[in-house]
């Protein structure tokens, strides 16, 4: 087993921490959205999923949210499907505490919209009703704006607050149209203008 530098250890349990805390100042009105900085291969990536875990598990007031953007992104409609399917099933496993459902990588709509009927969430079947339309009609800004602002809106529909890990946030850029790639970032900037959900990007 590889095993982490003393110093590098207390440093990323530190960053977890500050990260936990930040969560919970979110419930309270107080933490805005930030850039978490730092070189490449320096553990980014995992104080963000613990951070996550620790908020999944250790409160209730506060639904956390992570999406690791990949490397490739073909579409924006294609990140948008991800991005949306993920933050639904995150809701739906926070609300019902199964880890599980977070853990899933594969996104299967008929399961999400049975596990939303179960939840009694029929403002979630609602919102998957408007991600098949606007995915037929080939909207691709009310797509975009519904996907990357659902977080909010789950909030909004719960009663509860939300804080959204962004990992690997740089990835936008890969997106193959340009102008697919302004259309996200637009959306991305007014989530980020906006106070609730604040934000924890890193890249």
């Amino acid at each position: 087993l590889n095993a982490l530098p003393e110093e590098e250890f207390f440093a990323r349990q530190a960053g977890v921490q500050q990260l936990f805390h930040a969560g919970l100042d979110v419930a309270r009105g107080l933490q805005s959205s930030y850039f978490l900085s730092g070189q490449r291969k320096s553990g980014k990536t995992e104080i963000l999923k613990q951070a996550y875990q620790r908020l999944f598990w250790e409160q209730e007031a506060v639904i956390p949210f992570f999406f690791s953007l990949p490397k490739s992104i073909p579409s924006a409609e294609a990140f948008c499907r991800e991005y949306f399917l993920t933050s639904a099933l995150q809701c739906i496993g926070f609300l019902r505490k199964d880890a599980r459902l977070v853990a899933s990588e594969k996104h299967d709509l008929n399961r999400i919209v049975q596990l939303a009927y179960e939840s009694k969430l029929s403002w979630l079947t609602d919102a998957i009703d408007h991600f098949h339309q606007f995915t037929k009609n080939k909207d691709l800004q009310a797509l975009a704006r519904l996907a990357i602002l659902f977080p909010s809106s789950i909030a909004a529909r719960t009663g509860l607050h939300a804080f959204v890990f962004l990992d690997d946030f740089h990835h936008l850029a890969s997106v193959a149209s340009p102008d697919e790639m302004s259309l996200l970032t637009r959306d991305f900037l007014q989530a980020l203008e906006s106070s609730q959900p604040p934000h924890c990007l890193a890249g």
